[in-house]
């Protein structure tokens, strides 16, 4: 327990991350209905509806900002047997953090390497130092996924890894190429 409790600095920063993880599993799994709520508040931090759709829960979780320029992805690879679904934000859309989360077999997952890849492919779309709005769900068969990367299972490594994700790299560009919308860019001019 002296662990955790040096992890954290406060009680704010362990519920923050708390808030973060139970956020991600309302959107990936949205047909359940998720409340977070603080002890002894009577006002909720999550509350997203049973039966409602990612995009929904991203609007009610992330905002509406972002719910606009979201774009939904699915893609099947027979070859390679995985499946994707997930949603991504528009090139009209960017932020200065950026967000990426992934669920591997449903299971939240920290891939750096494909977070690096998809970052790739926003570069040529978004302004410099902006970033994207990016949630992915993968279907893996289980036997290909190698969780014992790091202490915490957090950190996972897969099968074909720079194949699947040089799929889903091309299946994300496709998908920003064929919905390019026009976009206005504002400059400030001196007088």
């Amino acid at each position: 327990m002296d662990i955790r409790r040096k992890a954290f600095k406060s009680h704010s920063d362990e519920y923050a991350k708390i808030a973060d993880v139970v956020q991600k599993y309302a959107i990936h799994n949205a047909k359940v209905g998720f409340t977070l709520k603080k002890f002894g508040e009577t006002n909720t931090d999550v509350r997203t509806p049973i039966d409602s759709t990612p995009s929904d829960n991203i609007r009610l979780c992330y905002g509406s900002a972002i719910a606009r320029e979201l774009l939904d992805i699915v893609h099947k690879d027979e070859t390679l047997h995985f499946k994707l679904s997930g949603t991504v934000s528009t090139a009209s859309y960017s932020m200065k953090k950026g967000v990426f989360f992934f669920f591997i077999n449903h299971r939240l997952v920290d891939c750096s390497s494909l977070k690096k890849a998809l970052e790739a492919v926003y570069v040529s779309y978004l302004p410099k130092n902006m970033h994207p709005f990016v949630y992915l769900s993968l279907e893996i068969a289980a036997q290909n996924v190698d969780v014992n990367v790091h202490p915490t299972k957090h950190e996972v490594h897969f099968l074909h890894e720079d194949s699947i994700i040089e799929s889903i790299q091309r299946t994300v560009e496709a998908k920003l190429l064929t919905n390019s919308s026009s976009r206005a860019f504002y400059a400030q001019v001196s007088a």
